[in-house]
């Protein structure tokens, strides 16, 4: 049976209703304790866990379309060369 719940749904249902601890959370859950310690400071703070705050792990870099991907070299590569030569 798969499960289509996200875990942090799961995790404030098993948290809050069923009273769980955080060890046995995590043997249901299967994440790691720092990050449900981590949902659970946030929860006892009155913040909403499902909500992703800015500034919160690596920045995605735009694409730059004026940027040339790759320089175009004035010579064939010796790969090429000796495959047309064949």
């Amino acid at each position: 049976m798969e499960n289509d719940i996200d875990d942090k749904i799961r995790f404030i249902v098993i948290h809050r209703d069923a009273g769980f601890s955080i060890r046995k959370i995590q043997k249901i859950i299967g994440g790691s304790l720092k990050t449900l310690n981590f949902w659970k400071q946030r929860l006892e703070d009155g913040e909403n866990i499902l909500d992703i705050k800015e500034g919160w792990g690596k920045k995605k870099k735009l694409f730059n379309p004026k940027k040339k991907l790759c320089k175009a070299s004035p010579q064939p590569s010796l790969h090429l060369t000796s495959v047309i030569k064949s």
